[in-house]
């Protein structure tokens, strides 16, 4: 994952520099990005559509926010030498 959010990165500064607030709030907009995605899965198929083979896809993005919260530190400062 952390290969994906690095490309990312490089092709948003490159069409759009970051100014000093977005580089600030980037890792809070990625993580809120990843909780808006897991609420989607969940509501999608647990309630709207209950799939059975779908139903738990949430929890790979609640386990992304974990994985990105626990190493906060390191994710900000990757994306500092990057923006």
């Amino acid at each position: 994952m952390e290969r994906l959010v690095v490309d990312c990165v490089v092709v948003a500064c490159r069409l759009l520099p970051f100014n000093v607030q977005e580089k600030q709030l980037f890792l809070h907009y990625l993580l809120y990005s990843l909780l808006s995605i897991a609420f989607w899965r969940f509501r999608q198929f647990q309630i709207r559509r209950p799939d059975a083979a779908r139903c738990d896809s949430y929890k790979q993005m609640t386990d992304r926010i974990s994985a990105m919260g626990a190493e906060q530190q390191r994710w900000s400062e990757l994306l500092a030498r990057l923006v």
